[in-house]
């Protein structure tokens, strides 16, 4: 995977800021191909993911981000039918997530997505939503075609 036309540092700083006022522990661009899911950048309080780690996509919370193309943003997973299943949170039990496609060329990409394994106490607003499609256009308009 080529990720060298991705701007890291502008990854980076958006993935700070997002985590810090999104109030979330880890904030994460990934790269999708195959059934691959990568993290090509990431900030993160909790020390649990590594740039360079690759993921099944169909382990993680974004395969419906993916899917769908559209934004998914969940606050309390734990109790929840379903979600409760899901392989990513038998394994690292996230109880907030918020994730956006990146897309470049009219395909998905990627994603950008940050997530807890705290419950948030507030549904993710129109405003936070927004923000975090607003890095996935900015991250997509740095990627070199």
């Amino acid at each position: 995977m080529n990720s060298s036309s991705l701007d890291t540092n502008l990854c980076s700083h958006l993935l700070r800021e997002g985590r810090e006022l999104l109030g979330l522990q880890v904030g994460i661009v990934s790269k999708i191909y195959d059934s691959n899911y990568e993290l090509i950048a990431i900030d993160d309080v909790v020390d649990e993911f590594k740039v360079g780690d690759v993921l099944n996509l169909d382990e993680t919370y974004c395969r419906d981000v993916v899917e769908n193309g559209k934004t998914i943003a969940l606050t309390e997973i734990k109790g929840k039918p379903g979600l409760v299943d899901h392989p990513l949170y038998a394994a690292r039990a996230l109880e907030a997530y918020i994730g956006v496609p990146i897309f470049v060329g009219g395909a998905v990409w990627g994603t950008v997505n940050f997530s807890s394994m705290t419950q948030r106490s507030k549904k993710f607003t129109a405003a936070e939503t927004a923000l975090v499609e607003a890095y996935a256009s900015l991250i997509s308009e740095s990627i070199k075609h």
